[in-house]
């Protein structure tokens, strides 16, 4: 077992990379190549970010994968996962069964310790050995590890008779707000798999987003180019394999709600949807949910999985809550306890202003 350092996501074949993802506990879409080709295009070079990839072999076989990043913060080299910001599960990728290659993935770290000053390692999914592990092996590196934060992730997980679907389907809140939809006539749903259908639409999906954000008091992402552009990328990057589903909602020949899907290993992941602001007293959004439901249970997903976040109408239909797990790793004892500080502060500090 050997583990070397890559500069370039190019240097991987797509299909051996992704074949890995499928021997992974925590295999997503957010960890296939593809995601990590429509990332690195637009954000590889962003910012004096650079790539970190760490590939472990077993006699010239790839049996393992850190994809990272070093990202500058201030005077600071931070390891973070590639796509950290926009993958909501993130993990390295190796078979489940063989967790000696996370071991030898931090062994390599400990010896290229001089290139980086922290990591930050969000988002990975309690499940995954990587979770449990990380304790340990930074301590056997010499490393300080603090979980500094928990993400509950509200999923729907069908049951054979699909029976679970049905009842939410029939909602009474989700039926109003259709019917008064169909009453006003030309109301359709498209769901749409190619990057011929979908672009298009794009730029009325981003300025929703962005109105409807602004609503709410909040910037939304596509106010920013780059981000409008990494949408893009997954367009092109995730159609051919039908990794994507973008659904259209419309009435009287005008689009209501949009939603920014994700479809891979048979779960359906709710992960950026839009509505017209101007229709909010309608409910279009929870009008989109229905349709994605109905969609999901005819498509016979295994699970709908509302992905990152305890908003309330997640726990209105969800079945099942999952965890994510952000570590954040330093090389000192003393940086350990400034970063402890810190946080027992910014706690200290909120308590007060409740």
């Amino acid at each position: 077992m050997e583990a070397f350092l890559e500069h370039s996501w190019e240097t991987i074949d797509p299909q051996t990379w992704n074949r890995l993802c499928l021997q992974g506990a925590t295999n997503t879409v957010f960890q296939t190549y593809q995601w990590h080709a429509a990332w690195l295009e637009e954000f590889g070079k962003y910012d004096g970010n650079k790539i970190f990839l760490v590939q472990v072999n077993d006699n010239g076989r790839l049996i393992g994968l850190a994809p990272l990043m070093i990202v500058k913060k201030g005077s600071l080299r931070i390891l973070k996962f590639i796509g950290t910001g926009h993958s909501d599960y993130c993990d390295f990728i190796y078979d489940k069964t063989n967790t000696a290659i996370l071991s030898e993935i931090f062994k390599f770290l400990s010896a290229r310790k001089s290139e980086w000053d922290a990591m930050a390692l969000d988002n990975i999914p309690r499940e995954s050995p990587t979770a449990g592990m990380i304790n340990e092996l930074s301590l056997m590196c010499g490393f300080w590890p603090s979980l500094y934060s928990k993400h509950p992730c509200p999923v729907i997980i069908f049951d054979p008779a699909k029976e679970l679907v049905e009842e939410l389907i029939s909602k009474k809140s989700l039926n109003r707000h259709y019917q008064y939809f169909q009453k006003k006539g030309g109301y359709q749903v498209l769901h749409l798999k190619t990057a011929d259908k979908i672009m298009p639409f794009l730029e009325q999906f981003f300025q929703q987003h962005i109105q409807r954000r602004k609503a709410a008091r909040h910037q939304s992402l596509f106010a920013k180019e780059h981000h409008q552009q990494f949408y893009k990328n997954l367009v092109k990057s995730l159609c051919p394999n039908q990794w994507l589903n973008f659904t259209v909602l419309q009435s009287q020949e005008q689009c209501i709600a949009f939603h920014f899907g994700l479809t891979y290993n048979q779960r359906f992941i709710w992960y950026k949807p839009s509505f017209d602001t101007l229709l909010s007293k309608y409910s279009p959004g929870e009008v989109l949910l229905r349709e994605l439901l109905i969609y999901a249970q005819g498509h016979d997903f295994k699970e709908f999985d509302f992905s990152i976040g305890d908003e309330p109408f997640k726990k209105r239909f969800a079945n099942h809550t999952r965890q994510n797990d952000s570590f954040k790793i330093f090389k000192s004892k003393q940086d350990y306890w400034v970063h402890r500080g810190i946080k027992l502060l910014k706690s200290v500090n909120f308590l007060g202003n409740r």
